[in-house]
């Protein structure tokens, strides 16, 4: 429920210019409240509104105070006398703020500060927002948020902030025939999203571009796969079968560009690039098949007999490279890696840490004896070709030894490999580069780093103080530390390893509050409210207002990179 009131409400604050900027700004960032009942909800709070100011216009802090929460009163009495200590110790004069709140009117010659609601916002029966224009002589005009709980007998002001809160969400008032909120929603990635939505109790599934027109739905029960470059593959469900089998793709602009025989599975996929098995049985044989079609729906490898059996171990290795696991043991495992763009093979053996390309090379370690062979070779052992412990492996099946003599292996990404040969520097090697550039980190002890994980142009380092905590930041290809680092929460579930996050230019995190965050490049906070926030793609990420993405009521939208919410409803697709 909202309301919009246009009212001017008495203009106040004649007290000195200088102190009223400071109590302003104090104003902004510190907990307020309180209301008591007599008509509606919206009324109440109005009236505590001009409670709050009639007080501070008069200079009456004990009753400015008390429209405040219990908890925010405290703090902003706290602050009041923290100000006035500061003061004192700059100036070299004994000032008492509280002393100089109660001089009120007669101590200014002109108003400093107006005030206009221009919305109300009930969220619930406990929580409520009201908007305000505030003007503020000599520092402009500003929107200015009450945050407004309901506590004991009344409606109080719990905090001010130049920020939109984000409960400040699209409502019934702001939608219409053509738009949908959807109930659930999933991250981006490239350009396109998931949704499941209901239209007259019918369900939809649908996908979703980075302005909110729905580009593609249907009522059917599908699972839709992003695969990267901007296209989705739709898998139907089979009821008989009780499983979802590929039936076609959609490209951004919804439009189909490839269909899939049945039995067809979707077996591994990223950057545009989606991996497809079906096995085909007859009297005489057992076919593997294995294809690999990109974005635009083009079988750039059609599918062959790769005498493979499907296994969840086959993984994209990165860089247009697929890896499928021919033989799996508990210590180690064998993979033919599969160009898609050359159509090249190789085999290699003995693989504890399945390898990711970035520009052509993969870094390979931990390995079991490992031996390299082309697939025209596999069926021979004396073409098997013994590899290193540690080296280099190209796209095109050749490989590298590379030399860890005096080196302790710290770990690789993305490109990169960090070691150190002491206990004060993290070396860091480059290795796309054709003269393999070095660079060192020496802010914290190598036996503190956790990880470095290079994306563009900077690494994100997560660092282990000696309180057992989780920290990061980010460095350049030179070293140099842009920030000092943030502490986060990382753990383990389930669902995998929950760590700080680079991607798209932000960082997202959560803090020991168990609040996700938004952190920019140069370590600034953007945000720090959210019960989970996805990874940033196209500058647009899911978030969830809450305390917790598992929570029922959870309410999900769509937030840019300045925390601005840029849909929470979407366009319902045109039936022509």
């Amino acid at each position: 429920m909202a309301i919009t009131k246009h009212r001017s409400l008495q203009t106040f604050g004649r007290m000195k210019k200088a102190f009223m900027f400071v109590l302003a700004l104090t104003l902004v960032f510190t907990g307020l409240a309180a209301c008591t009942p007599t008509t509606t909800d919206e009324e109440l709070i109005e009236e505590r509104i001009e409670a709050f100011l009639t007080a501070y216009n008069s200079g009456d802090m004990e009753a400015t105070l008390e429209c405040l929460d219990a908890k925010s009163r405290n703090s902003f009495q706290a602050l009041l006398n923290l100000l006035g200590g500061l003061a004192g110790s700059l100036t070299g004069f004994n000032i008492d703020l509280s002393d100089l709140f109660s001089l009120g009117i007669n101590t200014a010659s002109g108003d400093f500060m107006g005030l206009e609601i221009t919305d109300i916002h009930i969220q619930d029966s406990k929580n409520a927002t009201v908007t305000t224009t505030m003007t503020l002589t000599g520092a402009g005009i500003h929107t200015i948020y009450f945050i407004m709980v309901y506590e004991n007998d009344g409606w109080y002001i719990h905090d001010m902030t130049d920020k939109k809160p984000t409960n400040l969400i699209i409502d019934s008032t702001q939608t219409d025939a053509n738009t949908v909120i959807p109930t659930q929603r999933e991250s981006f990635v490239d350009g396109v999203a998931n949704i499941y939505y209901s239209i007259d109790n019918v369900n939809h599934y649908g996908i979703i571009n980075t302005i909110g027109e729905i580009i593609y739905t249907t009522n059917k029960r599908v699972s839709l796969i992003n695969i990267g470059g901007g296209s989705t593959i739709v898998e139907e469900y089979d009821s008989s079968k009780q499983k979802y089998s590929p039936a076609y793709m959609v490209n951004s602009a919804g439009i189909p560009t490839a269909t899939f025989e049945e039995n067809t599975q979707l077996i591994a996929y990223g950057d545009g690039l989606a991996l497809m098995y079906q096995r085909k049985d007859s009297i005489t044989s057992i076919q593997h098949l294995y294809g690999i079609v990109d974005s635009s729906g083009t079988w750039i490898q059609p599918m062959i007999d790769l005498g493979i059996s499907n296994s969840d171990k086959h993984y994209y290795a990165g860089d247009g490279i697929f890896a499928l696991a021919y033989w799996t043991g508990y210590y180690h495992s064998d993979y033919l890696f599969w160009n898609s763009q050359k159509g090249n093979m190789f085999y290699v053996s003995g693989l504890k840490v399945p390898p990711k390309f970035k520009d052509g090379v993969a870094f390979v370690h931990n390995t079991n004896g490992s031996k390299i062979t082309t697939a025209s070779n596999v069926a021979d052992p004396s073409k098997w070709v013994e590899t290193p412990y540690y080296f280099l492996l190209y796209k095109d099946g050749t490989f590298k030894a590379y030399d860890m003599n005096g080196k302790k292996f710290n770990g690789c990404s993305n490109g990169f490999i960090y070691y150190s040969v002491d206990e004060k520097t993290m070396y860091i090697v480059d290795i796309t580069s054709p003269t393999f550039n070095i660079f060192t980190y020496n802010q914290y002890p190598p036996a503190q780093i956790e990880s470095i994980d290079f994306v563009g142009d900077y690494g994100l380092v997560t660092i282990r103080g000696v309180n057992g905590h989780i920290y990061f930041t980010l460095i350049d290809k030179q070293g140099h530390q842009r920030f000092e680092p943030i502490e986060a929460i990382s753990y383990e579930s389930m669902l995998g390893k929950h760590s700080p996050v680079y991607s798209d230019e932000t960082i997202i995190f959560e803090n020991p509050d168990k609040k996700y965050c938004i952190a920019d490049q140069n370590g600034q906070i953007i945000a720090t409210e959210y019960g989970y926030i996805g990874a940033f793609s196209n500058d647009v990420a899911i978030a969830c207002i809450g305390n917790s993405q598992y929570d029922s009521d959870a309410l999900w939208i769509f937030i840019n990179k300045s925390n601005e919410q840029v849909m929470q409803a979407v366009k319902q697709p045109s039936h022509k």
